[in-house]
């Protein structure tokens, strides 16, 4: 465990993965370097991945992952993304939580 929430080491060595894909590019900041499918398809998982680890474990995927950060900040903007995310995801996260 962390001490940053309640996530295991894994999962912030899945993220640093994802922030390593991320500087594989010069040229934008998306996987490829400019939009493509493999935004479209990571877009929902990571959009649910953060809000569920900030809202129930208290865990900020960005903090430290500067390309992250401005691809969670950047993708959502995009046309090909708008139909595969969740509007209201502080409502989606609660269903998660413990009561």
């Amino acid at each position: 465990m962390t001490s940053k929430g309640d996530v295991d080491d894994d999962v912030g060595a899945a993220l640093d993965k994802l922030e390593d894909a991320l500087l594989k590019f010069d040229d934008g900041p998306f996987f490829l370097g400019h939009f493509s499918l493999v935004d479209i398809a990571y877009a929902p998982f990571i959009e649910r991945f953060q809000t569920f680890l900030k809202e129930v474990k208290n865990y900020d995927i960005t903090e430290g992952r500067p390309k992250l950060t401005l691809w969670i900040e950047v993708v959502p903007c995009l046309w090909g993304t708008l139909n595969s995310l969740y509007c209201d995801l502080s409502s989606h996260a609660k269903l998660f939580m413990v009561v």
